[in-house]
């Protein structure tokens, strides 16, 4: 398992972080050739790549990502019900906060 933590500017919403770290997984995996399953716990951010008439920047970066790379699958996974991954990733989350380095990813971020 593979990990990464970025720090978010005060103007940056929490729909912008779960947007980047989907595409930054999507990147990450993108040179596996075999079929790979992203989970988030974030519905909004998954509903936003599933609508084609989405005008947002990174959302549209990720839905073309996902036309070049059709063994990824974004899935989505209810939070706080005890799954160890999801639990490591909040756990990250929260270390970001005090830790993190500012993500440049998310200093040009625009919706």
């Amino acid at each position: 398992m593979a990990s990464w933590q970025g720090k978010l500017d005060y103007s940056n919403s929490v729909f912008q972080a779960e947007i980047l770290t989907i595409k930054m997984a999507i990147e990450a995996a993108s040179f596996l050739h075999r079929p790979i399953k992203i989970w988030k716990d974030s519905l909004s951010s998954l509903m936003a790549i599933l609508n084609p008439k989405s005008h947002h920047s990174m959302v549209r970066e990720i839905q073309t990502l996902l036309l070049s790379h059709k063994h990824i699958h974004p899935r989505w996974l209810k939070a706080h019900v005890g799954y160890l991954g999801n639990e490591c990733a909040d756990q990250l989350a929260k270390e970001a906060i005090t830790k993190g380095t500012l993500s440049s990813s998310l200093s040009h971020f625009s919706t």
